[in-house]
C-alpha cells in the first residue's frame, strides 16, 4: 500500500483481519479473550479523533496489522507447541532505562550467562514463529523488525512527523 492508498482506506476490522490472514498464509484463530472488539474500538478511535495524514495512516495501519499476525501467530504457536504452556519463566529480569545510559551493554553482559536466555538486542515485536534454541543467524523475525526500522530512517525528515 502507498501513502495515498492509505488516505483513501478506511480502518476497517475485516480488512485487517483479511490482510493479517493473507499474511499468515490462512492463520484465523485469534484464541480466546478479547482481541476484535478492542481492535474495533482502537481503528474507530484512529478513523475520528487521530486526525493523522497519508503516512500516519500508513504506518497506523501497518502497525494494528503488526500487532494482528503476531496475535494470530502466537495462539498457532500455541497449537503447534502446547508445551509453550508449561514453561515458567522465574524470576524475570528487565532492562529499562533512558538512552545512552548503558542498557544495551547491561543486556550484553546478563546475556553471557549460560543458564539464562536473553532475547537478541533487536525489539522483540516479531515474537512468532517459536524459537526451538537461540540463533544469531538472520531469521524472518529479526529481517522484519530490520525492514520496519529502516523505513522510519528512510522517511523525509518532513514525512516523519506522522501528525498534521
Amino acid at each position: 500500500m502507498t501513502v495515498e492508498g492509505a488516505e483513501q482506506e478506511r480502518f476497517e476490522v475485516d480488512s485487517i483481519v483479511a490482510e493479517a490472514s493473507r499474511r499468515t498464509g490462512g492463520l484465523t484463530d485469534f484464541g480466546k479473550g478479547p482481541f476484535l472488539e478492542p481492535m474495533a474500538l482502537f481503528l474507530e478511535s484512529l478513523e475520528r479523533e487521530a486526525r493523522l495524514n497519508g503516512l500516519g495512516r500508513l504506518i497506523a495501519r501497518e502497525r494494528v496489522l503488526l500487532h494482528t499476525v503476531n496475535r494470530l501467530d502466537y495462539v498457532n504457536d500455541r497449537k503447534r507447541f502446547p508445551a509453550i504452556a508449561d514453561e515458567r519463566i522465574v524470576a524475570p529480569v528487565f532492562i529499562i532505562g533512558f538512552p545512552r545510559t548503558g542498557t544495551t551493554i547491561l543486556h550484553d553482559i546478563l546475556a553471557q550467562d549460560p543458564d539464562s536466555r536473553a532475547p537478541l538486542p533487536q525489539p522483540p515485536i516479531h515474537g512468532s514463529p517459536a524459537v526451538r534454541r537461540p540463533c544469531l543467524r538472520p531469521r524472518p523475525r529479526r529481517n522484519a523488525t530490520a525492514s520496519s526500522e529502516r523505513c522510519i530512517r528512510w522517511a523525509p525528515p518532513c514525512r516523519r512527523s506522522a501528525s498534521p
